[in-house]
């Protein structure tokens, strides 16, 4: 999966996906602070730890 860190962005990598016939797809930037599962994660983590003590 490219998601557009440098490594998958040089112009080196279309090459070999152009000579075998693959599409790019255009994906959003993977970033943890774009998944709403983090949020809910960073809360449970908060009342976890309030209620355990730790």
């Amino acid at each position: 999966m490219e998601d557009n860190a440098p490594v998958h962005i040089h112009h080196y990598q279309d090459i070999p996906r152009d000579r075998l016939g693959f599409t790019k797809l255009v994906w959003t930037t993977n970033s943890p602070d774009l998944n709403p599962i983090e949020t809910i994660w960073m809360e449970l983590k908060g009342i976890l730890r309030e209620k355990i003590g730790a």
